[in-house]
């Protein structure tokens, strides 16, 4: 079966560029293209796409926006994010709200990839999009130099599952409420997770969860 896309972009251009990219392949098929976030939202309502691929600045409504309303009514759809020159926030922003793949002067392949890989559930990074979100500080460096299989292994069942949920950007209560224990319980887990990969922000153990394929 055809994966089912919807393209959304406020410039012609580039939805038609994407289109043709994607309608190269046989097992993907392109069902409606906006131009705006209204009507982005309407056809993901009305059709309800496999995945949808956005520039995320579009008119009314930015890429976060767009994205709560469309998994609001569409759980189940995939969201891959067209980046403009951007920091790392902006990222993170969009990845807790739900995007699973961002694409930054991207290739064919890499847009390719990225349907693929986000179909079945996993998170994708274009090479330059992943440029801008590992670039910057030590900590970054540092954990990408020294993490690895013997300290994800260090974790119990239970610190991954809490790692997996502040990596999807959920709040010490609803990690508590999700798990049925304390927030005590799970702010002891989330230090004994950052002493064990030595990472020490919530942003680095986004960034880690990403790296290692958790979330």
């Amino acid at each position: 079966m055809a994966i089912r896309i919807i393209i959304v972009d406020n410039l012609e251009l580039i939805r038609t560029g994407i289109r043709t990219w994607i309608e190269s392949k046989d097992n993907f098929e392109v069902i409606a293209e906006a131009e705006n976030a209204k009507k982005a939202v309407e056809l993901a309502n009305k059709l309800k796409p496999d995945i949808v691929i956005m520039g995320v600045k579009l008119p009314e409504l930015n890429g976060i926006e767009i994205t709560k309303k469309i998994l609001n009514q569409n759980p189940e759809t995939k969201i891959i994010a067209i980046l403009p020159p951007t920091e790392k926030n902006l990222i993170l922003s969009l990845l807790y709200s739900g995007v699973k793949g961002f694409l930054y002067d991207f290739s064919q392949k890499e847009l390719i990839d990225s349907v693929n890989r986000v179909k079945k559930g996993n998170i994708y990074f274009s090479i330059n999009a992943a440029s801008i979100f590992y670039e910057g500080d030590e900590e970054d460096k540092n954990y990408q130099l020294q993490t690895d299989i013997a300290s994800i292994s260090s974790l119990t069942t239970m610190e991954l599952e809490v790692l997996k949920l502040i990596a999807s950007g959920k709040t010490s209560q609803t990690i508590a409420d999700t798990l049925f224990v304390s927030i005590n319980t799970v702010n002891k887990h989330r230090q004994n997770i950052m002493n064990k990969l030595n990472i020490h922000s919530s942003i680095g153990l986004v960034k880690f969860a990403i790296y290692e394929g958790i979330i």
